[in-house]
C-alpha cells in the first residue's frame, strides 16, 4: 500500500483467480516484489479487460503497474470498496501499464483442477440452457453473478428472496440431499458414504468460492452426517458456533461482511423462533416470519429497505427454488456424460424457470409488499439484534 499513487511500478507475483466469480472481470495478484522490494502481504486487484494476454491462476508474471488505494465511500452510508476489498486481502487496485511477461507457473494441481471443472460446468449451462436463463442457474449452482440480468435481480430484491440467488445453506441442503439419495442407492457402508459426501461438500464449498453461507451450511452438513455414526447426537448451536469460529479463522474480516452476518443470523432468528410464532401462526408462516425477523435489521442497515412480502414470497419460492437446483444438479452431472442429456432436463425446466421469474416480478410489485427505510444507527441496530436474541 506504500506505493499506491506510483503512477507506474514493476511488480513480480503470482496471478490468483476468483473462485466465487469467475466471470467477473476482477483477478487478482500477489506480489512477490514491488520495484525489486520483497512484499510479505497484501493482494493487488486488476481489470481482465485490459490486459493483453489470458492469465491462469498460477501464473507468474512480471509487469507495470500503476497502483492506487480502493476508494472509500463518498457519503455516510455510502458503499466503501477499500472496506470490502480489506476483507479480502486486497490494499490495491493495479492498472496495466505495459511489459507484461510470463516469467513461470505454480503447479497449484487441486485447485486448478477446481478452477478447471468450474469453468467445464460454466460452458456447460451455456451450451445447454436457453439464454438468459443459463445465468439464472449459474447463479443457482455455482454462484456466478455477474452477468445476471439486473432487472431479474431487482426483482428478487423487492420480494425478499434475494438470498435465493446467492448460495447459501438451503442450496447446499438441496445438494446434500440428493447426493445422499444417490449414495444411499449404491447401498455403500455408512463410514464410506459419510467420507464421499463430506469431499463432494468440501469440493463444492471450493467451488462457490469458499463463501461465509456455504462453509457454514456444508460443515453443519457435515457434522449431522458423522454425529450418529460416532454415537452421538449432532446440536445444531454448538455446531453453528465452531463453522462460526473456523469461518472466522479462515479470514476474521469476514465477520464485518454482510453476506457472513446473514447466514449466520437469520439461521439463529428460525432457531429461537419459529417454535414460539407456530402457536400463533401455521408452521409455514412461522419460518418465513422468523426468517424476517432476522433479515429486517440487517437490510433496514445496509440496503435501506425491509421487506414484509418475503413472509408470502418464500413460502412458494423456496420449494420451487429446490425444484429446479436439484433437478438441474442432475441435468450438470449428466451433461458431463453426454451434453444432449442435460439439453433435454433444462429444456422442460425452463417452464418452472420463467414461473419464478415472473412470480417474483408479481411480489416485487405488490403494494406495501417492500418500502425504504432510512439508515438506522449501528446502536440501534445491535440493539434490536440483541432483543430477538435474549426475548426467546
Amino acid at each position: 500500500s506504500n506505493y499506491n499513487g506510483c503512477q507506474k511500478v514493476e511488480v513480480i507475483g503470482e496471478v490468483r483467480e476468483d473462485l466465487s466469480s469467475l466471470q467477473g472481470n476482477k483477478i487478482y495478484l500477489k506480489p512477490f516484489y514491488l520495484e525489486k522490494k520483497g512484499v510479505r502481504y497484501g493482494i493487488i486487484q486488476l481489470d481482465k479487460r485490459y490486459i493483453p494476454v489470458k492469465l491462469t491462476n498460477g501464473d507468474i508474471i512480471k509487469t507495470e503497474l500503476s497502483l492506487y488505494q480502493p476508494y472509500k465511500q463518498m457519503n455516510p452510508g455510502g458503499f466503501s470498496n477499500y472496506k470490502y476489498l480489506k476483507r479480502k486481502g486486497v490494499y490495491s487496485q493495479g492498472y496495466y501499464e505495459g511489459n507484461l511477461e510470463i516469467i513461470g507457473h505454480f503447479d497449484r494441481m487441486i485447485i486448478n483442477s477446481i478452477i478447471d471443472l468450474k469453468y467445464r460446468l460454466i460452458a456447460l449451462l451455456d451450451y445447454t440452457v436457453e439464454k438468459p436463463y443459463n445465468e439464472l442457474y449459474k447463479a443457482l449452482l455455482l454462484g456466478e453473478r455477474d452477468q445476471l440480468s439486473e432487472e431479474w435481480e431487482q426483482y428478487f430484491t423487492l420480494a425478499g428472496v434475494n438470498h435465493l440467488l446467492a448460495i447459501s445453506g438451503l442450496h447446499v441442503g438441496f445438494i446434500v440431499l440428493i447426493f445422499l439419495y444417490f449414495l444411499n442407492f449404491l447401498d455403500l457402508p455408512e463410514g464410506i458414504r459419510n467420507l464421499l459426501l463430506s469431499l463432494l461438500l468440501i469440493l463444492y464449498i471450493i467451488l462457490t468460492g469458499v463463501r461465509a453461507s456455504v462453509f457454514r451450511a456444508g460443515l453443519l452438513s457435515a457434522g449431522f452426517l458423522w454425529a450418529p455414526y460416532f454415537n452421538h447426537k449432532g446440536d445444531v448451536l454448538n455446531l453453528l458456533g465452531l463453522t462460526a469460529i473456523l469461518n472466522l479463522l479462515l479470514n476474521p474480516y469476514q465477520l464485518f461482511s454482510v453476506g457472513f452476518q446473514f447466514s449466520y443470523f437469520v439461521l439463529l432468528m428460525i432457531l429461537f423462533w419459529y417454535k414460539i410464532l407456530e402457536g400463533y401462526i401455521t408452521s409455514v408462516f412461522s419460518v418465513s416470519t422468523a426468517a424476517l425477523f432476522g433479515s429486517s435489521p440487517i437490510t433496514a442497515y445496509y440496503f435501506n429497505l425491509i421487506t414484509p412480502v418475503a413472509v408470502i414470497s418464500n413460502i412458494w419460492a423456496i420449494p420451487l427454488v429446490g425444484l429446479l437446483v436439484s433437478t438441474a444438479l442432475i441435468a450438470l452431472i449428466t451433461g458431463l456424460i453426454h451434453p444432449i442429456l442435460a439439453v433435454l432436463i433444462f429444456k422442460v425446466l425452463i417452464y418452472p424457470s420463467k414461473l419464478l421469474i415472473y412470480g417474483t416480478k408479481i411480489m416485487s410489485d405488490l403494494p406495501y409488499g417492500n418500502f425504504e427505510v432510512p439508515t438506522p444507527s449501528i446502536q440501534v441496530m445491535l440493539f434490536t439484534i440483541l432483543i430477538l436474541l435474549i426475548l426467546p
